[in-house]
């Protein structure tokens, strides 16, 4: 079924033969497997920056959560006990792996946690807060920050919650301890 094309006025042969392989069934395979091919690729790529946008969505720096890590670091240096119970959640707990020693996991709830704030048994030095990773999703948020301090650095992860307000609370740290020198 192939129109004879040779004979057409001002068609070469190579024109022909163009003409002739366009119609082939072979080659209307190959190009719709180039069109799906492409397609799939346009898919491929529409879906990479969908899923990067809410990765970057869901991974953002929360100047709030920010703000709240800075007051917990200051509450504790300064060893605010009315400001720690602003900014800690009601079932706020301490989880100190290998603390006081290598076999022991120490469980802290938030009234010993402030118990022991307020009666200068815990906190009082100056910490430099250095944020390592902020991950924030929905009304979630994880930090990674080191406090550091003149006797010790603590490597904190920290679990926050934002409550039907929009405050966002401390409801777990995650020490780790290194003294200095």
């Amino acid at each position: 079924n192939t129109p004879n094309v040779t004979n057409i006025k001002g068609f070469s042969k190579a024109q022909a033969q163009l003409c002739r392989q366009q119609n082939n069934p072979t080659m209307q395979l190959l190009r719709n497997l180039t069109a799906a091919l492409a397609f799939l690729l346009f898919l491929t790529c529409t879906s990479s920056a969908v899923t990067s946008q809410n990765a970057a969505h869901s991974m953002s720096d929360n100047p709030d959560v920010r703000a709240v890590v800075n007051q917990f670091a200051q509450a504790v240096e300064s060893q605010d006990v009315a400001a720690l119970e602003q900014l800690l959640h009601d079932e706020f707990r301490v989880i100190a792996t290998r603390y006081p020693n290598a076999e022991t996991t120490s469980i802290l709830p938030r009234a010993a946690y402030i118990g022991a704030v307020g009666a200068k048994k815990l906190g009082g030095s100056p910490y430099q807060v250095e944020f390592k990773h902020i991950s924030v999703t929905q009304q979630n948020a994880t930090v990674d920050a080191v406090f550091k301090g003149e006797k010790s650095d603590m490597l904190l992860t920290l679990l926050l919650t934002q409550d039907a307000a929009g405050t966002w609370k401390i409801i777990s740290d995650f020490p780790i301890i290194q003294p200095k020198g």
